[in-house]
C-alpha cells in the first residue's frame, strides 16, 4: 500500500515582490516591560516579609539559570482589570541569593473600578449603624442610593437579615 507522489515544479512569481520586501504584521502589540533590580535577599524570610499581603503570585518561569516567580499587585481582584505594577523574584540556581526586580510602571489600582457586586465593609458598617438607629430597610436603601453607591435592594435586605441573625440568633418556631 505504497502511494506514489509526484513532485510539481516550483512556481515562479513575478520578480516585483521579493521576499525581502514582505513584512509580517502582528495582530497585537505586546507591552514591553522595563525591569530594574530593586533588592537582593539572602533568605526566604526576608522575602516573605517584603512581599506580605501587597503582592500575590501570578506565574512562574523555569530556565536553566534561574527560577523566576512573577507577582501582581494584590489590591485588585484577579478577575478584574489588573494594576500595571509588577515584580518578579529570580532564584539563582548557582548561588543562594534572591534578586527582586520591579517594572517601571506606577500603581494604577486606585484608578481601576471594581466590577465586584459585593458590598464593601464601609457600606456594611453604614447599614448596621442605620439599622441600629431604627431606620427601615427601604429608607436605608434610598439614602445609600442617594449618596451615589451602586447596590441593589436585595443586598440591603440580606445585610439586615445577617445583622438580625447575629444579634438575635437563628429563628426558632
Amino acid at each position: 500500500m505504497y502511494r506514489s507522489f509526484s513532485t510539481v515544479a516550483e512556481y515562479y512569481s513575478s520578480e516585483d515582490t521579493s521576499s525581502s520586501e514582505i513584512t509580517i504584521f502582528n495582530d497585537y502589540n505586546k507591552h514591553q516591560q522595563n525591569w530594574h533590580q530593586m533588592k537582593i535577599f539572602t533568605n526566604n524570610e526576608e522575602l516573605k516579609e517584603f512581599i506580605g499581603e501587597n503582592w500575590s503570585k501570578w506565574y512562574r518561569s523555569d530556565t536553566e539559570k534561574d527560577i523566576k516567580q512573577y507577582y501582581r499587585c494584590n489590591k485588585v481582584k484577579k478577575n478584574d482589570m489588573q494594576c500595571r505594577a509588577r515584580i518578579f523574584i529570580s532564584y539563582d540556581k548557582f548561588s543562594e541569593s534572591i534578586y527582586l526586580y520591579q517594572n517601571n510602571e506606577d500603581h494604577t489600582c486606585s484608578e481601576i473600578i471594581s466590577t465586584s457586586n459585593r458590598l464593601t465593609k464601609e457600606l456594611k458598617n453604614k447599614i448596621t449603624s442605620m439599622y441600629e438607629e431604627r431606620q427601615k430597610p427601604k429608607q436605608i436603601y434610598e439614602k445609600l442610593k442617594g449618596e451615589g453607591n451602586v447596590l441593589k435592594q436585595t443586598q440591603v435586605y440580606n445585610a439586615i437579615q445577617r445583622i438580625k441573625r447575629e444579634k438575635y440568633g437563628p429563628t426558632k418556631i
